[in-house]
């Protein structure tokens, strides 16, 4: 094998690891964001298959956690419950930015691991340099995003079924 040969094919090998770490967190999060439509469903008091459609008529996540955050505002429920419904949203929306700058940004890395942002015709180093494991310790993040989300649907659940007024 040539120079040039050796160095494509290191680089094949570290945008293999790259392309792996990105696909996890990218499945990772489909499942976060899929758990985020179940608590919404749940918070608005309706079934599954309702809630489906309400989410589903929300393509954007953003928008998504803001109604789920106005919901836990003003729905009456105790106050550790709502925190905890609160910590997940932050969690949640740290993890969706994360996901929409390597998912949504035009991006390459080198060799240094830092990453560019092509935008508009503009180069620029970006700020934050991730490598691959870190990708994967942030789609490990969902996971827990997700069962933290669940713990605390599921402390609302007790709650709204405890005090179930007609």
């Amino acid at each position: 094998m040539d120079e040039l040969e050796k160095l494509l094919f290191e680089q094949d090998k570290r945008d293999a690891v790259l392309a792996a770490a990105v696909g996890e967190l990218s499945v990772n999060f489909s499942h976060l964001e899929g758990h985020l439509n179940w608590a919404i469903a749940r918070l608005l008091g309706t079934t599954e298959g309702r809630g489906k459609v309400v989410a589903a008529a929300i393509r954007n996540v953003s928008t998504r956690l803001d109604i789920f955050a106005g919901l836990v505002q003003i729905i009456d429920m105790p106050a550790a419950t709502k925190d905890a419904l609160l910590a997940s949203h932050k969690e949640i929306q740290r993890l969706n930015a994360l996901r929409n700058h390597l998912l949504h940004n035009r991006w390459t890395s080198n060799e240094n691991k830092i990453w560019l942002d092509i935008n508009r015709g503009k180069v620029s180093l970006k700020s934050r340099k991730f490598k691959p494991e870190e990708i994967s310790r942030e789609a490990k993040a969902c996971v827990s995003a997700i069962a933290s989300l669940m713990d605390a649907i599921k402390l609302f659940q007790e709650y709204s079924a405890k005090n179930v007024t007609d």
